[in-house]
Parts: structure tokens; C-alpha cells; sequence
């Protein structure tokens, strides 16, 4: 859970906004 957590805060990190990936994709 803390790796999805960090991996999220990159890919935010990395568009400069809010994750536009629908959830089900960091599950994959």
C-alpha cells in the first residue's frame, strides 16, 4: 500500500496535476 502510495505521488509528481489514470490501472 505505501509503494501505491508513493507511485501515485511520482505519477502526480510527473504530470504536475491530478491523476487522470482511472484506479483500476495502479492495480495492474
Amino acid at each position: 500500500v505505501i509503494n501505491d502510495i508513493a507511485n501515485r505521488n511520482d505519477s502526480q509528481r510527473i504530470t504536475g496535476g491530478p491523476l487522470t489514470v482511472d484506479p483500476q490501472q495502479l492495480l495492474d
